[in-house]
């Protein structure tokens, strides 16, 4: 049985994905390109570890970037270090089926040294409450409008025994950092646009650190993502409240 792979993703140790595929269509999408990319090697693995009969049309499936659940990908081990892992990189848990969902939290449960790492932009599906999330799942939310952040605020306060932490990326427009409860969240993940690094003002995320707002009195913990490193132009903060090896 294979490990699951090192991220390059720098606010986490490894990544996996025993579902990929989303149905929300954001024009800036990094997960569809990518599985434009590796479709064929995720098909033909599936198909060596479950057979023909069970994967038809998952070729099309895959490529279209429709929601696949993968059981080569769901089979790998984690690593016996406590570790940081990311299981939603390449899909929205929005859109999986319940019994996806059950599988792989049982998983999660029968692995409590690792944190778990949960992002999705519809929290209203994903955190209703109709499958009980395990503890050691970091449950997150991309929010880059108000209105998300206005959002995020409610349903995280249905999750105060989990690490709770918001993503705003890509920050393409200016973001009220006073909508956020420093109590209801634990981090705070801020990007630019993979790409477009003037399409984020310095001002904008400067304003989340250097503002009036002060999330650190309350032990909520800051990190900007390294394609902000132009915008900048200093030390980027890198703040996490999970472990993780290249932090």
């Amino acid at each position: 049985m294979s490990i699951i792979n090192k991220s390059k993703i720098e606010w986490v140790d490894y990544g996996w994905n025993p579902v990929v595929g989303c149905l929300r269509g954001c024009p800036y999408c990094y997960a569809r390109k990518t599985i434009k990319r590796v479709s064929d090697i995720y098909a033909t693995k599936e198909v060596d570890c479950i057979g023909r009969e069970r994967t038809k049309g998952i070729w099309r499936r895959i490529d279209d970037f429709r929601p696949t659940f993968l059981e080569h990908v769901f089979d790998k081990s984690f690593s016996k270090k406590p570790s940081s892992i990311f299981f939603t990189v390449l899909t929205d848990p929005e859109y999986w089926k319940p019994e996806w969902s059950r599988r792989i939290f049982d998983k999660i449960r029968k692995h409590p040294q690792h944190t778990f790492i949960m992002l999705t932009k519809g929290p209203e599906q994903t955190y209703s409450g109709n499958i009980e999330i395990p503890y050691n799942v970091a449950v997150g939310i991309t929010a880059i409008t108000d209105e998300q952040i206005r959002r995020a605020m409610k349903t995280f306060m249905n999750y105060r025994d989990h690490v709770r932490f918001l993503s705003i990326e890509p920050m393409i427009e200016r973001i009220d950092p006073g909508l956020i409860n420093p109590k209801l969240v634990d981090l705070v993940i801020v990007g630019g646009l993979r790409g477009e690094p003037l399409a984020t003002n310095r001002e904008w995320v400067d304003e989340f650190r250097y503002g009036k707002w002060r999330w650190f009195e309350f032990g909520t913990k800051y990190f900007e993502k390294n394609n902000l490193q132009k915008i900048l132009g200093r030390k980027l903060i890198q703040e996490l409240p999970w472990p993780i090896s290249k932090a």
